[in-house]
């Protein structure tokens, strides 16, 4: 896909890997690969890897992204990769809700309890974003497998600032 207004930027999206279809896992590697060296117009300075933030209980990396990454890895791959949890938006979402359970069950007034769980859940969804989905990445995956994480939601321009902003800055050092 190439954007009209950043005709630099190029993006390619690969089907995801959930399933640990080995034809679509080689296909990715074929192409990470092919990308590596030749002309900058064509080379891949940087991948997005795509992971949605867990539903509660859930786990961030399937058997097929952790065998990507660490394939990658092995291969010398020296793109860097920035982990990108995706539908934060949804974390958010479950912990207000818990939050408003949980004040009211304390004895809030449930409009009090609606308010407050709704200010409180960015916080929340953060300390559970950092307990699941960072903890669970360094856990599974090697810390050369990857170079940064971040979450984002479409809810929340900043965070794909962010991520923008994570990537220049990954690229410049």
């Amino acid at each position: 896909m190439v954007l009209p207004s950043l005709r630099s930027l190029r993006l390619h999206e690969s089907k995801g890997l959930q399933n640990g279809s080995s034809q679509a896992l080689e296909a990715v590697k074929d192409f990470v690969e092919s990308r590596k060296s030749g002309p900058a117009a064509g080379r891949l300075h940087a991948i997005w890897y795509c992971v949605e933030a867990p539903a509660a209980g859930g786990r961030a990396f399937e058997a097929g992204d952790i065998t990507l990454l660490e394939s990658l890895k092995k291969s010398g791959n020296k793109v860097p990769v920035i982990i990108v949890f995706t539908k934060f938006d949804r974390v958010e979402f479950r912990e207000q809700r818990r939050l408003q359970n949980e004040y009211i069950e304390s004895g809030m007034d449930e409009r009090q309890a609606v308010i407050k769980a709704k200010t409180d859940s960015h916080s929340a969804a953060l300390k559970t974003y950092h307990k699941t989905c960072v903890a669970s990445l360094k856990s599974n995956l090697p810390s050369d497998a990857w170079t940064a994480h971040c979450a984002i939601s479409s809810k929340h321009k900043e965070s794909i600032l962010s991520l923008v902003g994570l990537t220049t800055s990954t690229l410049a050092s």
